[in-house]
């Protein structure tokens, strides 16, 4: 149960993350490229 938790968790956490924009990406040192890498993640490839 707790791998499925994790796996909500992840899911929720890479939404948000595709919810931020551009210049708040620059700031956590990330591109939207990898944002979009990321975000295409199945749950359990954390």
């Amino acid at each position: 149960m707790v791998t499925v938790s994790r796996w909500i968790q992840l899911h929720c956490q890479r939404e948000q993350l595709a919810e931020l924009e551009d210049h708040q990406l620059a700031d956590l040192g990330l591109s939207r490229t990898q944002v979009r890498n990321e975000c295409a993640k199945w749950p359990w490839e954390a």
